[in-house]
């Protein structure tokens, strides 16, 4: 066995970098030959040797090794060796920082010096290391990698830091502040926290905000979150559209949309309210029956049910006449329109009537179970909560037949779907229960506020009334996760969809909230 080596000639094999490419990334390898000579006799060694490369940042320094590279039977023939250094097993160093491979090495550190040790010899002195080597860092610029910079391909890119350029053109821009001079965005834009923007702001798709936020301009004016673009291009706000609560009868409960504007029930004053969804301008108060409850909208008429009279009235959504009264069971509450027939769900009768929308003839009367309360249709069926009963029945559109009863939680009042799923809001149990519409099969129970009454989808995320805590929940449709609640007026109770915002009946305070 050879006990002494000197390493007599080097001569490094860097790894070869042709035309640049911008998809190809240098392998972290460097071909590296020497050759070895017994120290007494000085002839060429022919052995397996065990060799350590173990880089520094310069000639003498101890502890500060960057990294090693360990080689194992390295077989050496007539005193030449080779090796690809980077291809050992390589271990990070004692020195700052922490390097897996040459590529980092070569990225952050402008000199290296290789120390080479064979067996339990070290040779030396250190060898630095120059030139090829370095164009390992050829996706890099100045340290940088080639993904941390914007390019001009179409693909979606981010930034973690600050951006601030003079002019900025965009199809899609989100970002968690922005300062530049001026802004054109042909897309939507949505801004987590500041936007300064020092020239032209010309929003051609949207400007989203956060809740509670709001827009300044030069001149000291704001506008909060919720405003159209439309009204921040003029810098008008005129003092329907700021308003977000407005008056109605007494004691509303049902709220429904019919594609311009607002209806809600006021069992307080045995009236309608129709209310400019736009801007929340009073269009009229129409007289129905005792105590209505219920709203539903049927492309053409809006339907009330009368609790307090035991029949519903069909109302024309242009003018609000009065088209008929039609009887219905006992102290009727929910209804809803199928696509041409209307349901009314009749508390004391424990069943639920179908009503033809055209003319409100009687189609049939269907036995759901004790105290029915809310009803949706999910497309093809109907679904009935009952609110003493601790279920919901779903019920075939077509004939009205019993396709099942699913347990849900504790008194179950207002009911909606979601385009695969109904949603229950449990007074009782102050939560609310998801069901997969297709089978029944209870998909999750989530909390919300206190005695919760009505509930309604917006498209992505399911709003719940939370009657006891005078707020609104807001959860993602899509696992329940809570987006927040908001504060409303007193004893929220029905709820609606208008496209863009969501009405709330307050129950407590005579009023309708906008969100």
């Amino acid at each position: 066995m050879v006990t002494m080596r000197n390493l007599v000639f080097v001569m490094l094999l860097m790894v070869a970098v042709g035309p640049a490419m911008a998809q190809v990334t240098p392998p972290p390898l460097i071909n590296y030959q020497g050759v070895l000579r017994d120290k007494t006799t000085g002839l060429p060694l022919n052995s397996t040797v065990n060799l350590v490369f173990t880089f520094y940042p310069d000639p003498g320094s101890t502890g500060t090794d960057i990294l090693t590279d360990a080689h194992t039977g390295v077989v050496v023939s007539g005193g030449l060796f080779s090796v690809q250094l980077g291809g050992g097993v390589v271990a990070d160093g004692g020195g700052a920082g922490t390097y897996a491979s040459l590529s980092d090495l070569f990225r952050d550190f402008s000199e290296a010096w290789m120390q080479i040790q064979v067996e339990s010899e070290t040779l030396s002195p250190r060898v630095r290391v120059v030139g090829a080597p370095y164009a390992m860092n050829a996706t890099h610029l100045e340290g940088k990698r080639a993904a941390e910079f914007i390019d001009t391909s179409d693909a979606f890119q981010s930034k973690a830091g600050g951006l601030i350029v003079g002019q900025l053109q965009t199809s899609d821009l989100q970002a968690s502040a922005i300062g530049a001079g001026s802004i054109t965005d042909n897309g939507s834009m949505y801004v987590a926290g500041l936007m300064q923007v020092a020239g032209a702001l010309h929003p051609s798709g949207g400007i989203v905000m956060p809740e509670g936020t709001a827009l300044q301009f030069p001149d000291g004016s704001t506008v909060s979150s919720g405003r159209t673009p439309q009204q921040i291009a003029t810098l008008r706000w005129y003092a329907a559209a700021s308003q977000t609560t407005f008056p109605v009868g007494a004691l509303p409960e049902g709220v429904a949309f019919d594609g311009t504007s607002v209806w809600v029930a006021a069992s307080g004053s045995n009236n309608v309210t129709k209310l400019r969804a736009s801007d929340g301008t009073n269009l009229g108060t129409f007289p129905v029956g005792s105590n209505p409850f219920g709203v539903a909208f049927d492309g053409s008429s809006v339907w009330v049910s009368n609790y307090g009279s035991n029949n519903v009235t069909k109302l024309r959504v242009s003018d609000g006449a009065n088209l008929g009264t039609f009887p219905v069971g006992s102290n009727p509450f929910g209804v809803a329109f199928d696509g041409s027939s209307v349901w009314v769900a009749n508390g004391n009768s424990n069943n639920v009537m179908k009503l033809r929308a055209s003319d409100g003839a009687n189609l049939g009367t269907f036995p759901v179970g004790s105290n029915p309360y809310a009803v949706a249709f999910d497309g093809s069926n109907v679904w009935v909560t009952k609110y003493f009963s601790s279920n919901v029945t779903k019920l075939r559109a077509s004939d009205g037949a019993n396709l099942g009863t699913f347990p849900v939680g504790s008194i179950p009042f207002g009911v909606a779907f979601d385009g695969s799923s109904v949603w229950v809001a449990n007074n009782g149990s102050n939560n609310v229960t998801k069901l997969r519409a297709s089978d029944g099969a209870n998909l999750g129970t989530f909390p919300v506020g206190s005695s919760p009454f009505g509930v309604v989808f917006d498209g992505s995320s399911v709003w719940v009334a939370n009657y006891g805590s005078d707020n609104v929940t807001k959860l993602r449709a899509f696992d329940g996760a809570d987006l927040g609640t908001f504060p409303v007026g007193s004893n929220p109770f029905g709820v609606a969809f208008d496209g863009s915002s969501v009405w709330v009946a307050n129950y407590g305070s005579n009023t309708l909230s906008k969100l």
